[in-house]
């Protein structure tokens, strides 16, 4: 009887080992990636501008989320520094990264920004930018024309990913 309590013990233990170190529910892919923009002028070496850290992990290839970071450098941070961390989460339909939440904030010229997008169907429904534009200097931008536009994070996720673009044969809105 002892035998037997022993065996069912070793069992329901190397049963919960086994769970507790898979996951059962989704395959998720995580990658990291740091690129490093660069512009090359005329007379001047290729000068290395800004770099962009990212981590994107995505579940069963159908919801996504990616952590960024972006950075300055060289010249172009002493004239127009910037530093900031993002998230954008989505959907994936038909190989297409959809946006439903994008948050960034940065620091741009010692200046403290933030910016907030909801999606749902295509639409934003929430925006919220932290200081608040002076719309009279802005022009002026009706709802209907942000529909089915994506954030800038998406779409730099996407010209990035060579499998999702489509061969270029489509135009996104941002």
């Amino acid at each position: 009887m002892k035998k037997n309590k022993m065996k069912v013990i070793k069992f329901f233990l190397f049963t919960g080992i086994l769970l507790a170190s898979c996951n059962l529910y989704a395959d998720t892919f995580k990658e990291e990636k740091k690129y490093i923009l660069s512009v090359k002028l005329p007379l001047i070496s290729k000068i290395s501008v800004m770099q962009i850290s990212t981590k994107l992990s995505n579940t069963d290839n159908e919801k996504y989320e990616l952590n960024f970071n972006v950075k300055t450098l060289n010249l172009i941070d002493y004239i127009s520094s910037v530093n900031g961390d993002g998230y954008v989460s989505g959907s994936i339909n038909n190989n297409i990264y959809i946006p439903d939440i994008y948050k960034y904030d940065y620091v741009r010229k010692s200046k403290k920004k933030s910016v907030s997008l909801k999606y749902l169907n295509g639409k934003i429904i929430e925006e919220k930018f932290t200081p608040e534009f002076d719309k009279n200097k802005l022009t002026p931008i009706l709802n209907k024309q942000k529909d089915n536009t994506i954030d800038p994070a998406t779409l730099f996720l996407r010209l990035v990913d060579l499998s999702r673009i489509n061969q270029c044969t489509e135009s996104i809105k941002i």
